[in-house]
């Protein structure tokens, strides 16, 4: 990452520079997008290959009751993975992840669950995806993040 680039605007100068990863976010989502328009079908493939190896991922382990007892977080967040009783833990790539990764794989334990309130926990997961993926701000106001500077944060 260039952690050079924080844009011509004052106000975004500003934030990137006291927002806590907020310059990385933008950047994030930056080369997400130049990725997509550069070369989409490029895109598009790379984005499938780690979606079928995630889902191949998730449908071993997702009925093992070890993958059962880790955090929504954590399953969010990182492929798991076991060999003997070794647990192994490869974080997820950010943007990309969620929507290649985890999104299809909650979309799948949806299909997959017996549950009562299998729709409740899916919109739950995906909106907690969503709001921690592409979150740029520090505080939530009525159920919106909006970026203030880390100084500010605590006080509001």
């Amino acid at each position: 990452m260039d952690f050079s680039m924080s844009g011509d605007w004052a106000i975004v100068q500003f934030l990137v520079q006291t927002v806590p990863f907020m310059g990385a976010r933008i950047q994030g989502l930056h080369r997400m997008g130049r990725g997509i328009a550069e070369n989409p079908k490029a895109f598009a493939a790379k984005g499938g290959l780690l979606m079928m190896a995630s889902l191949a991922l998730y449908l071993r382990y997702y009925d093992d009751d070890r993958y059962k007892e880790l955090e929504e977080w954590d399953k969010n967040t990182y492929f798991h993975w076991w060999i003997g009783d070794e647990h192994f833990r490869l974080p997820k790539p950010f943007e990309v992840g969620a929507i290649f990764a985890t999104i299809p794989e909650r979309i799948t334990e949806y299909f997959l669950s017996e549950a009562d309130d299998k729709e409740k926990k899916l919109l739950k997961q995906l909106s907690w995806v969503m709001g921690e993926t592409f979150n740029m701000g520090g505080i939530t106001v009525s159920g919106v993040p909006v970026p203030v500077p880390h100084t500010i944060a605590p006080i509001i």
